[in-house]
């Protein structure tokens, strides 16, 4: 990944971010701009302070190493759960994915402890609960060809789309809502951190013996829409090294409407988009409130 705006083969590209762009001809080279409607994945993640720890402790017929002694370990996610957890708010475009995320990480965590038949009373900060066993279905199995690529993992408990009401109060929204700017569409998910190994050994030796831990994250996230200035200056027409391209956040203020429909969200896919002033007239649209970016 490269951190910065770019040009490929006739796109434009910030990270994840492309536009196809077809340069003017200029004999000498110019400046020019365009507002562009921009979209952009925002994601915000809660350590659920729970980790996975193992040991690469067996060898698989086609050269996989795999781990025997999976442990769940308890850093406060467990003992420290809270007892109360607040529903994120359905605010239409005032989104707080922190408390999105954080939705997410107490339900996680608590199917878990339900997965695993444990209670906050019973556990500790540091205890650990083993979560795999010596059959071949439960066990960690990296690929040998691509070193880091996990085959398995026997913790499908962690995943909040097993438990469709978790998946509905971290998301803050059910396939019954209505589909209009109220109802954002937020997804959420629980993810492994990359693996970390903690007995001081080559962290790029995935060999026998060696001890690993991987944190657990609950993120959610959404796509932010913006109407950006980019800036285009080159001093030659055919050659794309020599563009410079910088953006920037429109300076006018811009209206933002969705179509008002009656239908749900998995019946209708809504038209949305920049608006003129005058939509606030038109019943057919529905303007979010304050959603002048």
């Amino acid at each position: 990944m490269v951190a910065a705006l770019i040009t490929l083969s006739g796109s434009m590209w910030d990270l994840i971010g492309f536009w196809n762009q077809t340069l003017p001809k200029l004999p000498n080279g110019g400046t020019w701009s365009q507002d562009l409607l921009w979209l952009e994945l925002v994601t915000q993640c809660i350590d659920t302070n729970l980790m996975l720890n193992y040991s690469m402790s067996a060898v698989g017929i086609q050269g996989p190493v795999y781990s025997m002694d999976l442990n769940l370990t308890d850093y406060g996610g467990f003992v420290n759960l809270t007892y109360n957890i607040s529903v994120p708010n359905r605010g239409g475009q005032h989104i707080d994915l922190v408390h999105h995320a954080y939705a997410g990480a107490v339900l996680g965590n608590e199917y878990t402890m339900q997965a695993l038949n444990i209670t906050r009373h019973s556990s500790f900060v540091g205890a650990s609960y083993p979560v795999g066993n010596s059959s071949n279905y439960d066990r960690v199995g990296w690929d040998g060809s691509a070193v880091g690529v996990v085959n398995s993992l026997p913790v499908s408990y962690l995943n909040l789309t097993v438990h469709p009401g978790g998946e509905t109060l971290c998301q803050g929204y059910d396939i019954g809502d209505i589909a209009d700017g109220t109802n954002v569409n937020v997804e959420c998910a629980i993810f492994l951190g990359p693996p970390q190994r903690t007995d001081n050994g080559n962290p790029q030796d995935y060999g026998l013996g060696s001890r690993w831990s991987q944190k657990i994250h609950s993120c959610a996230s959404t796509t932010r829409a913006s109407i950006q200035t980019v800036k285009f200056s080159t001093n030659s027409t055919t050659d794309l090294q020599s563009l410079h391209i910088t953006r920037t956040l429109s300076g006018p203020n811009v209206l933002w409407a969705t179509e008002k429909t009656n239908f749900t969200i998995t019946k209708f896919d809504v038209f949305w988009g920049r608006v003129d002033d005058g939509a606030f007239v038109a019943e057919s649209i529905g303007v979010p409130s304050l959603c002048y970016k």
